[in-house]
């Protein structure tokens, strides 16, 4: 009966039978890959989900900036740009829209040699503390243009961590640039801080005092091409890739990231730490 129900595809029904004699563990064993064969069939149905989850992502991502091209490319074609003023603003917006698909081919292409391990990291041993200050410093500029105040906290002089910086630095971006955008005002604040812990990990949280995200949305953010709820979209704006980079970096170094949202969001990014020795 037990052979005839997986054969039927139903895994979920364990084979009854306790006694201790030689088809107690014949049936055992059997149970035993009735439970594998169970997991593994849940797993692919994730898989496919997931695949169709990024392909209709990918496929949203193309066609917004695509559609966009398309609309200014027959209007230059019917003569609506019909001045050199207006035939400079169609051009210099394909050209923005263009540089839109190449940003998003780029990020496609990172996420999924990241995904696949095949990515090239190149790690050195760094001081996070200095380095988050070099950072921001060349960062300021940008988050200016974006009506962001950032400060930075450290909590230690110095922190050492194995760090591929180009990435980190990418890593960084990611979040303060998401966090501007679903900001919610004119002008919004971002808090960096460093600290060590106690268990040999440095912290790393970037708070900022936007409207913060629902608990269901704390578990999907991290998610490829996952937007939130309309509060906090902005359509056109970002690939929804941006944080599922984030993790993969952080993973590669070893770390954990997650979210919490307490008057604001909060991304917490945890990294093994090293010895004080530079």
């Amino acid at each position: 009966k037990g052979t005839k129900e997986i054969r039927d595809g139903n895994l979920d029904d364990s084979l009854p039978y306790q006694r201790k004699d030689e088809f107690g563990q014949v049936c055992a064993d059997f149970d035993e890959m009735r439970k594998h064969l169970k997991q593994s069939v849940l797993t692919q149905l994730q898989y496919e989900q997931y695949r169709k989850e990024l392909i209709a992502g990918i496929s949203h991502d193309l066609r917004t900036p695509l559609t966009s091209i398309k609309g200014y490319v027959q209007g230059l074609k019917d003569n609506i740009a019909d001045t050199p003023e207006k035939r400079a603003r169609y051009f210099s917006a394909i050209e923005t829209r263009t540089a839109d698909l190449e940003a998003l081919v780029d990020s496609l292409a990172s996420f999924s040699r990241m995904e696949t391990g095949h990515y090239e990291f190149h790690f050195a041993k760094t001081d996070l503390a200095v380095w988050l200050a070099d950072y921001l410093d060349e960062a300021r500029m940008e988050a200016e243009k974006r009506n962001q105040d950032i400060t930075l906290a450290c909590d230690s002089i110095h922190a050492y961590a194995m760090l591929d910086v180009q990435e980190m630095g990418r890593v960084m971006t990611n979040l303060l640039v998401n966090s501007a955008k679903h900001a919610g005002k004119p002008r919004s604040n971002v808090q960096i801080s460093l600290s060590q812990l106690p268990d040999n990990l440095l912290r790393i949280v970037v708070k900022d005092d936007g409207s913060g995200v629902s608990s269901v949305e704390l578990t999907q953010i991290f998610e490829s091409f996952y937007r939130g709820d309309a509060a906090r979209t902005q359509p056109g704006q970002g690939s929804g890739l941006g944080l599922s980079i984030a993790r993969q970096i952080i993973l590669a170094h070893g770390g954990s990231i997650r979210a919490e949202s307490d008057g604001g969001l909060s991304i917490i990014i945890e990294l093994p730490a090293m010895g004080d020795e530079a």
